[in-house]
């Protein structure tokens, strides 16, 4: 293959030679922002569809358009040290169990016991994942950084 002039040129010939029917979630998406694949809904009956959560489900939407049936999804599981919790003046008995509360108990951990209580998985994508999943706004309405503002901020 021949280097293209832009970026554009590059994906068009990519799509137009594109075979592949397993694609990872950012190569999908960069596909879908060109139009490239078929809207998924126009292809499955209303009981196949609500066999997914709604929610995952619209992760693979790009405007009015399902691009892709959800394939890459994972729980997030929380594991914890009980003596820290213990050493920290914590029930372990009593884990935090959102992120707003983890911030609290990652920073009576730190102070007790001079150790760090939380880390992100820093897989792909899911820092941003993680940052929506604490209240922030990543991009408004009108395409601009949303996370400017206190609850940004208080992520961050």
């Amino acid at each position: 293959m021949q280097l293209k002039s832009t970026f554009d040129d590059y994906m068009t010939e990519l799509i137009a030679n594109f075979k592949q029917q397993n694609l990872n979630p950012q190569f999908a998406t960069k596909l879908a922002e060109k139009g490239a694949l078929v809207d998924v809904e126009t292809q499955l009956t209303l009981e196949q569809k609500a066999a997914y959560f709604p929610n995952i489900w619209k992760a693979n939407r790009l405007g009015d358009v399902t691009f892709a049936l959800p394939w890459y999804v994972a729980t997030d599981i929380t594991i914890y040290n009980r003596q820290i919790f213990e050493q920290a003046g914590l029930d372990p008995d009593n884990p935090p169990k959102k992120y707003e509360d983890l911030a609290e108990v990652a920073a009576q951990i730190k102070q007790n016991t001079g150790k760090y209580a939380f880390m992100l998985t820093t897989d792909g994508g899911r820092i941003l994942e993680s940052m929506v999943q604490m209240g922030m706004t990543l991009v408004t309405p009108d395409g601009k950084a949303g996370f400017d503002n206190e609850v940004g901020r208080a992520v961050f």
